[in-house]
């Protein structure tokens, strides 16, 4: 399998060794008959304790690109989060949109096989470079491909899940969209982090109905959910990232969040 026209174990050779704030690269992964679905890498400066596998919210598409050799991010949540997780000792790679779906991903395809069987492919590329363990994190409609993923890639390299602004209010009748809820999350068993803001303000994602979610998945070895509080004034709209739906103002905790619990150490159950 390669990576563009360089080897898997090439193109994450030189991201490895490159030093904190260099250390990023895109690189295209072959998942399909021509198709590829570029991943951004970001590593530390020394050996990463766990991979992160982020899934970015919206339609997936444009979170990240090059533009004159130099890599950009975008304000979704997980890629302010990616150069401090980074630097925090973890190996980063946020996936994109694979080459067929470059307008993005709707609910159906997030929450299908050949979404899973793509990402299978990353994570094969991931555990080949850096025999590690991966945790799949997803932010707001990120979180039902993370969560999707979760209940059917039964792979023993996959260390847990993390689920942050999940999509938990489909609303009524015949327009009803996707939730998390719409995964069969009993058949999840590796450990689970929740993160949610109180204040979130978007109609998909009430802390009300995220607090279900303990008892939704109920086949993991250990569930734990944490409640953020706090932030900056909103920038954006309630369901878009500069806001509460995005933890602004709230990005250095939650991300102490994520890297204490995949590092085993307690969390708090309220960030105030």
């Amino acid at each position: 399998m390669k990576l563009g026209v360089v080897t898997v174990a090439a193109a994450l050779a030189l991201v490895s060794s490159a030093p904190y704030g260099a250390a990023q690269e895109i690189v295209a992964v072959d998942t399909r008959p021509g198709i590829a679905v570029r991943v951004l890498l970001l590593a530390p400066t020394g050996s990463p304790s766990a991979t992160l596998l982020m899934f970015p919210g919206g339609l997936g598409n444009n979170h990240f690109g090059d533009k004159d050799g130099k890599v950009w991010l975008g304000k979704n949540f997980l890629l302010r989060a990616a150069r401090p997780l980074a630097a925090r000792g973890l190996l980063v790679a946020v996936i994109d949109t694979p080459s067929d779906q470059i307008q993005g991903m709707d609910d159906a395809f997030r929450m299908g096989k050949t979404h899973m069987e793509d990402v299978k492919k990353v994570v094969d590329v991931l555990a080949e470079r850096a025999p590690i363990p991966i945790y799949l994190v997803g932010t707001s409609r990120g979180t039902l491909s993370a969560a999707a993923i979760a209940t059917a890639l039964k792979d023993p390299r996959v260390a847990g899940l993390v689920l942050t602004s999940s999509i938990v209010d489909g609303g009524r009748g015949r327009n009803r969209a996707t939730t998390v809820y719409d995964a069969p999350l009993k058949r999840i068993a590796v450990p689970v982090l929740v993160v949610h803001h109180r204040n979130d303000a978007c109609r998909a994602t009430p802390i009300s109905a995220a607090a279900g979610l303990p008892a939704a998945l109920g086949g993991s070895a250990r569930v734990t959910f944490v409640e953020v509080e706090g932030g900056d004034p909103p920038q954006s709209d309630p369901c878009e990232a500069l806001a509460a739906h995005g933890f602004l103002g709230r990005e250095r905790e939650v991300e102490s969040v994520i890297a204490d619990w995949i590092a085993g150490k307690v969390v708090p159950k309220q960030v105030p």
